[in-house]
């Protein structure tokens, strides 16, 4: 969706959007993430999370709450696709592991 979209669905304006999006907007109100979030497809908890205004009981939570926004991102794809994009993530994140062990 363009932000000019985005504008139509939620009724916030696009250079308000920009902001949110190049980071100027550090806590958008939780009425716009909460538009955004339908207009996205997203779970408003998640961008609540994102935005500090819910505090989740642990860092894996937090990364939970990432990987839900990340995945709505992708709309459009069906489910043997998510489960590849969730796949190739979860490999990503060992790779990382295994690079910050260092050689064995």
């Amino acid at each position: 969706m363009s932000l000019r979209d985005v504008e139509k669905s939620v009724g916030v304006s696009s250079g308000h959007l920009s902001l949110i999006e190049g980071g100027q907007v550090k806590n958008p109100s939780p009425t716009v993430l909460h538009r955004l979030a339908t207009a996205y497809r997203a779970e408003p908890e998640a961008l609540l999370v994102l935005a500090g205004y819910l505090n989740p009981a642990s860092d894996r939570a937090r990364q939970t709450a990432v990987d839900n926004i990340a995945l709505a991102s992708v709309g459009g794809l069906d489910e043997e696709e998510l489960a590849r994009v969730q796949t190739f993530i979860k490999y990503l994140r060992d790779e990382k592991r295994k690079k910050a062990r260092g050689p064995v």
